[in-house]
């Protein structure tokens, strides 16, 4: 008897498939739907899904010239050579090729994909520590991006809609306004950012996600009442294992604006949610932390030193240089979680943190604010106090508490004077606690702070 025989063809490529994996942030998958496809709009999606993959290498490698047909596709080839070029630290190669993008999408009439460019180059010039070039760049971007009488029709089908352009230009000038100091115009683009996002019709979930996160960290940072907005709609959000680190971000700054609300149960589960989406062992670190520091104030004193030991531990196996991002900040967590009950690791932490000589993204523009300044002092103000030596302690905690006071970190600035009152450092600290308790009678140190008052 003859045995039938089926033959299995491997499924052709899909543009439209790869697309619409683009747009749910499933970046992976859209890869795969693009093989086979050779148009340069899938090469140019294909360097799209690498860079927001992280992966510029691969982003440049993809782009190849002799795909190119006209002047928009010669426009976007130079806009995804220059922002490949830009994270590999090619500056002066991604600054040629920028110019060159400018120039095709001007011929081309193409002001959608021109104000992209320009948002681009505004990021570019972030990355260099340029704030008035990249406030210039996105000025640019916005006159571009909002002048719909001169998109061509076709322009309409873009992988990137002037509103999510508008979107992100948002975004970059809110962390611009953020690097200078000025909290209250940034959190005014973050808002706008999510605003003109929901407004578009279409769904990039990958957008979406970065608009919550920023705008969750805000919230958290300076208790906005946004909280509960970004909560529920990071809770309804499609989020995958390719935006892990933007969905763990986003709950642990939510995880902190219920705890300021006293909703111990929802902090904690805000909390599981982000461990559940963490990839690194900074951010096990940080959750764990995150978990005493919170248990500490509640009163559940074992909960709180079983955490520590877990964060020291795995914090001891990771080379801190190579950290991603602004991750290696979480050593500074670590050392005022540990202080009260191991010193000694707490001092280890620091001193980690402070043995850092491989320079940092650039792109982290907090790097340059005056808060991390902040935060190292009031890191080290617990450490001394632990160690018993106040009067270095007191000098580092003031310093915090006079910074985070002068931006409006209201919360931080009580919980510095929080610190200060329990090492009797003045009235001055203590009536600094009795304000903190009066706008946040519920908050998760406000056990400690009633007894100081």
């Amino acid at each position: 008897m003859s045995a039938s025989v089926t033959r299995l063809r491997p499924r052709p490529g899909s543009y439209k498939r790869g697309l619409a994996a683009y747009r749910a942030a499933r970046l992976r998958h859209c890869l795969g739907e693009l093989t086979g496809v050779e148009a340069f709009a899938a090469s140019a999606l294909r360097a799209r899904a690498y860079l927001r993959l992280g992966n510029a290498e691969e982003a440049l490698a993809s782009l190849w010239d002799e795909r190119v047909t006209g002047g928009r596709d010669r426009a976007e080839l130079a806009m995804l050579r220059g922002a490949a070029n830009s994270r590999l630290g090619h500056q002066t190669r991604a600054a040629s090729e920028f110019v060159d993008a400018v120039v095709y999408a001007v011929s081309a009439a193409e002001a959608p994909l021109e104000a992209e460019v320009y948002f681009y180059q505004g990021l570019f010039a972030l990355g260099r520590g340029e704030l008035d070039d990249a406030r210039e760049a996105c000025a640019r971007a916005l006159e571009r991006a909002r002048t719909p009488e001169l998109f061509p029709l076709a322009s309409r089908e873009d992988v990137v809609p002037p509103e999510h352009v508008v979107a992100r230009v948002e975004e970059l000038l809110g962390i611009v306004d953020g690097a200078s100091g000025d909290y209250s115009a940034q959190i005014a683009h973050a808002r706008e950012a999510l605003a003109v996002y929901e407004a578009s019709g279409t769904t990039d979930v990958y957008v979406e996600a970065f608009a919550l996160r920023n705008l969750a960290i805000l919230a958290r940072d300076f208790d906005l009442p946004d909280a509960g907005t970004v909560r529920e709609r990071a809770g309804r959000l499609a989020w995958t294992e390719d935006i892990a680190r933007v969905h763990f971000t986003t709950a642990e700054a939510l995880g902190w604006c219920a705890a300021l609300r006293g909703d111990a149960v929802a902090a904690l589960g805000l909390f599981r949610a982000a461990a559940d989406a963490a990839t690194t062992v900074p951010e096990r670190v940080l959750i764990a932390v995150d978990r005493a520091r919170l248990a500490r104030e509640a009163g559940y004193a074992p909960m709180s030193i079983e955490e520590i030991d877990y964060a020291l531990e795995s914090a001891s196996t990771l080379d801190w240089n190579d950290a991603a991002g602004d991750y290696r900040n979480v050593l500074l967590d670590l050392a005022v979680a540990a202080a009260p009950v191991a010193p000694l690791g707490a001092r280890g932490a620091l001193e980690r943190y402070g043995a850092i000589r491989k320079a940092m993204d650039p792109t982290f523009a907090s790097r340059i604010e005056a808060r991390v300044r902040a935060e190292e002092d009031f890191a080290h103000g617990i450490v001394l106090r632990a160690e018993g030596r106040l009067d270095e302690s007191r000098r580092r905690l003031e310093s915090a508490f006079a910074t985070w006071t002068a931006i409006g970190y209201e919360w931080r600035a009580g919980y510095a004077a929080l610190e200060l009152s329990e090492i009797g450092a003045g009235d001055v600290f203590r009536l600094a606690v009795r304000r903190e308790l009066a706008t946040r009678p519920n908050s998760f140190y406000a056990n400690r702070a009633a007894a100081i008052a």
